[in-house]
């Protein structure tokens, strides 16, 4: 209530004193405008007698005319005026709306005559009369002259023909009295019917001086509106969160447009032949609208002191009177504009309800558009007063109009320029807050490092030392150890961030394979492709020269630039290429996907812009920016091309390498360069032939391209218990592979010439499986991607650069526990299913033998063999094979059926279908123990028999094998039992299946159909030709 009071006290002071001054200024303008009051007609005669036109100036014809309702008089009646009855007489300029003519109270259709006769003393050469809008048509005499005529006057609607506008009309003042005779018609208006504005008289020059004064003020209010409207226009598409510019826009320019709507002069000037109904409308229209946009304009800057209902009452009130003006007949406008006044004010209140809240709560501007405001309340007024000759001080409602207008915009140029000069500041602030941030994450990491080492250090020599310590506290140690290293990672990550923002990031450069480096990309890439058609290829040539950069860092262009690629084509190529300009080379990576406008392409490097092209938003932005900085920070320059729908190629240029490779910008002392090398070639020999030696448990094939890096690797397995072997790329290390088929484990670098370690490890799980050849990866590169890719192609384990001792060995003695286990495991079950030979098998197959010895003894002698290769291959425990040929496996199974055959006779028929030359290695005891299910559970139990087939052909890069028989079927709870391994008594199923899933990480396929058979499927790998060498 204090606040308010002492808010209203200031009200009290600001409102009369913006009266005081503007009613001030309009009596100070009055008072030396004018020396005398103008003469008034009265009962149809005005007296000029002392009104100077030349000195005093030009002269309303404002008062009291003779009038003559329903007669169109001319001036021939008035000679003989004893024969005329006046109605009486009637105020000029007004309506005859409401007057009463003998006791009939007149409406706004009818038809009459106006008569004045003005006296005068002195002549002048041309005086002319204006003459405003009259409704809706009209002539006029003067002196017996016929001046004007707009429309065509008639005594009922259908001799009428309307026309609204203003005229000026020229006559010789050539005697002392001026007589004017005005008919007027008005049958068809929406308005009242009568003059709606003065008929003035005055000298030509003043005349016309006056109309052009009036025109020049329309013009200049008009303009005026016309550019704020569009000054606002322009603020709200600069933020168009706020609504207000808006609406003031649009009230600016309906305040524009209703300036020449009602101007009859400078309206008719610009469209003379327009239909004066649509130009009523149009008046209406701008109005109404008007004030709807500058109620909403009030809501919209001070929403907080909206009363809701109230406000969504009048606004949808007028949204509905505006569509009933638009489409109701003219005619009846002129009858409701009572409603429009009443909403105008209804509006007037409710808005400067709304801003004396705001001015009271002192929100900002409000005392702006108080007083702009209050100055066109006071100028409409006036214009109210002035209108009805209560004052003299003259029109001013368009420059209150205009100064309300500019008030408004000041409040909102105001507005913006307080909100820009916050942002500026809080960006000053921001700025600093930031250096602040990079300061203490800069002094905060370095102060934690030191600390963190000691303790990392610490815990680490417990752990060497851990004879005293219990499980429990090693483990807790441990623990200390991971968080310490895990931690130190993170103030690495901390640090580098900083030094990139700040210009400041160490790059380890050294010579790189432009090839190795794409190859391994494209490799890791290939798994973020998903299922998109999209083939990654690589046009590298091997003749490229190497680039002097941070390995790491190029990976992580490469990777930002194709994984921006994939995610945004659909369908395609995605090319990586390059050639050597001069010193640089230039890489080009290149898309099908949807493109980039060409206005874009500056905005894509920026940080955190992203391109809504599809509506794709993953990620925040980065990705570009961060690889241009790289770039950039490597001597290069990046630049894009696109089309829309076609494609885009980005090409970025990284200086070329002045070595061939990383050896040889070693220190350039050429000598210890040569002992150096010379050392380590020895030393790879010695390890190379240590091939030859079988001290070594386990034999370690050791793959890097690197020659010092091998040579590490190699030194780090230095136990008696490994026997090492080592290759220099890829190729190297598959001969070596084929040539030594003892080798336990292989470690394999990632990065390396002609075939990375992707394609290497690919091509040896074509042929070994995990458990039966291990391979232990190596990279530089710690993204998730690779390690996936990585474990995709086959990997068992990866380790990362540079290798830590304790790790390498852990882990590699880890997969070699586990593979020894495995083996032992498999060659356990492997022995006992071939002590399952049932004894009644032996009994049925010795009592065949003998049957043929008497009726057929080379029969018998055939089967003893088959019999005899049947149990051998049965019996022989020491077997140590892992894998045997096919034809091995068949030469069982072919034993097996020729005993069942002889014993079964016509009953038991089979079917050889192999296809020859399949070079194929397989379990033992596969194949067999299938075959031996079908005769046993499909045919022995049928009494007619049936048939047994074995097919084997190859598909793509395995030896489909299928074991097929047309006998009883399996049931489907005892098919269940065998794909879930829970079936009791059938060892030699579930041996196979558990052998299948360990070896090759799937087991068999069962079809089978009640009374019709079963197919049992399996695919085993082809043996490539490359591994022979």
């Amino acid at each position: 209530m204090k606040e308010f009071v002492k808010h209203k006290k200031k009200l009290y002071i600001i409102i009369p004193f913006i009266v005081f001054i503007i009613v001030g200024a309009m009596g100070i303008n009055n008072i030396f405008s004018r020396k005398k009051l103008k003469p008034k007609a009265v009962n149809g005669i005005v007296d000029l007698s002392e009104w100077d036109l030349m000195k005093d100036g030009i002269i309303e014809l404002d008062g009291t005319w003779e009038f003559y309702w329903n007669r169109l008089l001319t001036p021939e009646n008035f000679k003989n005026e004893n024969n005329l009855i006046k109605t009486g007489v009637i105020e000029f300029p007004g309506t005859w709306n409401g007057l009463n003519v003998n006791d009939h109270v007149l409406t706004s259709d009818g038809h009459g005559t106006y008569r004045l006769l003005i006296k005068k003393e002195e002549k002048n050469d041309i005086l002319s009369l204006y003459i405003p809008i009259i409704n809706c048509s009209h002539k006029l005499w003067v002196n017996n002259n016929l001046m004007s005529t707009v429309g065509v006057v008639g005594k009922n609607k259908d001799e009428i023909e309307i026309q609204r506008k203003e005229n000026i009309v020229n006559f010789k003042d050539d005697s002392e009295n001026i007589e004017i005779i005005l008919q007027i018609s008005n049958y068809d208006s929406a308005f009242k019917g009568g003059p709606n504005g003065s008929i003035i008289l005055g000298n030509y020059k003043q005349i016309q001086s006056y109309v052009y004064k009036n025109n020049a003020v329309v013009w200049f209010v008009f303009g005026s509106l016309f550019i704020m409207a569009f000054y606002h226009f322009g603020l709200y598409l600069l933020r168009r969160k706020d609504k207000s510019p808006l609406y003031f826009g649009i009230l600016c320019l309906c305040a524009a447009l209703r300036e020449i709507l009602y101007s009859e002069v400078v309206f008719y000037e610009l469209f003379p032949n327009i239909d004066w109904i649509l130009k009523g409308k149009g008046q209406c229209l701008v109005t109404e609208l008007s004030f709807l946009m500058f109620l909403m304009f009030i809501d919209s800057i001070y929403k907080e002191y909206r009363k809701t209902k109230i406000y969504n009452a009048i606004k949808y009130f007028m949204i509905i009177l505006i569509i009933f003006y638009l489409l109701v007949p003219i005619k009846i406008l002129g009858n409701t504009q009572n409603i429009f006044i009443f909403v105008a004010m209804v509006i007037c209140f409710y808005t400067f309800y709304s801003v004396l809240k705001a001015f009271i709560h002192k929100k900002e501007g409000a005392t702006i558009v108080i007083i702009g405001m209050s100055l066109l309340f006071i100028t409409v007024t006036n214009d109210f007063l002035y209108n009805n000759h209560i004052i003299y001080t003259g029109y001013y409602a368009s420059l209150g109009l205009v100064s309300f207008i500019f008030a408004q915009s000041f409040m909102l140029s105001r507005k913006f320029s307080k909100a820009f000069n916050t942002v500026e500041a809080l960006s000053e602030k921001l700025i600093s807050l930031d250096k602040l941030k990079d300061e203490f994450l800069a002094n905060t990491t370095h102060e934690l490092r030191t600390p963190l080492n000691g303790i990392v250090g610490i815990s680490e020599s417990l752990l060497d030392d851990s004879s005293n310590l219990n499980q429990h506290q090693i483990n807790n140690i441990s623990l200390i150890v991971s968080s310490g290293r895990r931690l130190s990672k993170l103030i690495n990550d901390i640090l580098d961030f900083s030094k990139l923002k700040n210009k400041d990031i160490t790059l380890n450069k050294k010579s790189v394979d432009i090839n190795q480096i794409v190859n391994v990309v494209l490799e890791v890439s290939n798994n973020l492709i998903e299922n998109k058609k999209i083939e990654l290829i690589s046009t590298i040539s091997e003749e490229i020269p190497y680039v002097f950069v941070d390995e790491n860092r190029f990976e992580q262009i490469l990777y930002n630039l194709i994984g921006n690629a994939i995610k945004n084509t659909y369908e395609g190529k995605i090319i990586v290429s390059a050639c050597c300009n001069n010193n640089m080379v230039e890489i080009s990576v290149s898309d099908t996907g949807i493109g980039i406008p060409e206005e874009k392409f500056g905005q894509i490097f920026k940080a955190f812009e992203q391109l809504e092209v599809t509506g794709n938003n993953k990620g925040i932005g980065l990705g570009l920016s961060i690889t241009k900085r790289f770039i950039e920070l490597h001597g290069g320059e990046i630049k894009v091309k696109s089309q829309l729908n076609k494609g885009s190629k980005f090409t970025f240029t990284l200086p070329v390498s002045k070595e061939k490779n990383a050896i040889q910008i070693l220190p350039q002392n050429n000598g210890a360069l040569n002992k150096i090398n010379t050392v380590i070639n020895n030393k790879h020999m010695n390890s190379s032939e240590s091939k030859n030696s079988n001290d070594g448990e386990f034999k370690i094939l050791v793959v890097d391209d690197d020659l010092i890096n091998r040579q590490v690797i190699i030194n780090n397995f230095s136990s008696s218990k490994y026997s090492i072997i080592s290759a220099s790329d890829g190729e190297e290390a598959l001969k070596k592979l084929s040539k030594h088929k003892d080798i336990d484990l292989i470690v394999l670098d990632v990065m390396m010439p002609k075939m990375s370690g992707y394609e290497v490890c690919r091509e040896i799980r074509k042929k070994y499986s995990l458990i039966e050849l291990p391979v232990v990866l190596l990279t530089a590169s710690e993204k998730t991607e690779v390690i996936e890719v990585g474990f995709k192609v086959g990997a068992n384990d990866y380790l990362f650069k540079p290798v830590d001792k304790a790790e390498l060995t852990a882990r590699v003695n880890t997969l070699l526990e586990l593979k020894k286990s495995v083996e032992q495991a498999v060659t356990s079950e492997l022995c006992f299913l071939q002590a399952q030979i049932k004894p009644h098998f032996l009994f049925n197959a010795l009592n065949t033998i003998m049957s043929f010895c008497r009726t057929n003894p080379e029969r018998a002698r055939e089967l003893l063999l088959d019999l005899s290769n049947y149990l051998r291959k049965s019996f022989d425990f020491n077997n140590k094979e892992k894998f045997v040929s096919l034809e091995n496996e068949m030469s069982f199974v072919k034993s097996y059926l020729a005993i069942e055959k002889a014993r079964f006779s016509k009953r038991l028929n089979i079917i050889y279908d192999i296809e020859p030359n399949l070079n194929c290695l397989m379990p033992p005891l596969i194949l067999q123990p299938l075959v031996e299910n079908a005769v046993r559970h499909g045919i022995a139990s049928k009494r007619q028999g049936g048939m047994v087939k074995i097919s084997a052909k190859g598909q793509n890069e395995f030896v489909l094998i299928k074991v097929e028989d047309d006998g009883i079927g399996i049931d489907k709870e005892r098919l269940n039992s065998i794909l879930n391994k829970t079936i009791e008594g059938s060892v030699g199923m579930k041996n196979i299946i558990k052998r299948l899933d360990i070896i090759y990480g799937y087991g068999i396929d069962i079809q089978t159909e009640q009374d019709k058979g079963t197919t049992i499927s399996l695919k085993i790998p082809l043996r490539k030709e490359k591994f022979n060498d």
